[in-house]
């Protein structure tokens, strides 16, 4: 496939909203806006496909050595993250930049402390992961757990790492009420979870971190005819 990227997609620009720059401390790298969000959402990236654990239909990655776009072996659609890529050196760089830093951290609190130095108590929307996804357990409750205190930032994302996202919810029973989560279709966990309880928290319902009155987490039937090209893990029409 070749890869269809004009300008009008460039991710945003690399924002100064880090909260800490001045420390001399490392910070993630934050952007701003591109040609598909507002101006007033910032947004942080991860190089696509290498921390995207559960893509599968979408799976690309650009070869961290030629730069060099490669396409999963089951690829349906490609991850437009990955031509952005290929397309943008500084979008690139920064992405890779972003998860050297995110490795370093030996813990969840390590990772924490990282996200919440980089954002700046003025950033009301954040949209995390414009490319690449929760690529570890760790690295996604770190990013909750950031969530949780900094209440005054709404946080969103759409994943394909469905076992840490119900990882997390069978520890603390629902998501921080400030972080929306959108199942992403295309992901590889989808038949695991077919074959488990037969249902998972539906993410129209629970992304947001809400209970039923009873104190249990809603709860709706998996589609049950699924094709390969349709394979959608909790809600239709999450195509990133």
């Amino acid at each position: 496939m070749p890869v269809t990227t004009s300008k009008r997609h460039k991710a945003g620009k690399t924002s100064r909203a880090n909260s800490s720059a001045h420390s001399g401390l490392p910070c993630l790298k934050i952007g701003r806006g591109n040609a598909k969000l507002d101006k007033d959402v910032y947004t942080t990236s991860l190089p696509a496909g290498h921390t995207c654990p559960g893509a599968h239909l979408c799976k690309a990655r650009v070869n961290f050595a030629t730069n060099k776009l490669e396409d999963g072996p089951h690829q349906v659609f490609r991850c437009f993250a990955a031509g952005l890529e290929v397309a943008f050196k500084d979008f690139r760089n920064n992405n890779r930049y972003n998860l050297k830093l995110l490795s370093r951290c030996r813990t969840t609190a390590e990772m924490k402390s990282l996200i919440l130095r980089s954002l700046n108590p003025r950033i009301v929307k954040l949209r995390v992961h414009v490319s690449g996804d929760f690529f570890s357990q760790t690295h996604f409750d770190a990013w909750m757990e950031a969530a949780q205190q900094t209440p005054r930032t709404q946080f969103y994302a759409y994943t394909k790492s469905f076992p840490f996202w119900l990882n997390w919810l069978k520890r603390h029973g629902s998501l921080p009420r400030n972080f929306t989560l959108t199942a992403s279709e295309g992901s590889n966990h989808f038949q695991p979870l077919l074959q488990s309880k037969g249902e998972v928290p539906c993410s129209r319902q629970s992304m947001s971190g809400q209970t039923s009155s009873s104190g249990q987490l809603p709860r709706t039937p998996l589609i049950k005819a699924v094709t390969s090209t349709t394979a959608l893990a909790v809600s239709q029409n999450c195509r990133r």
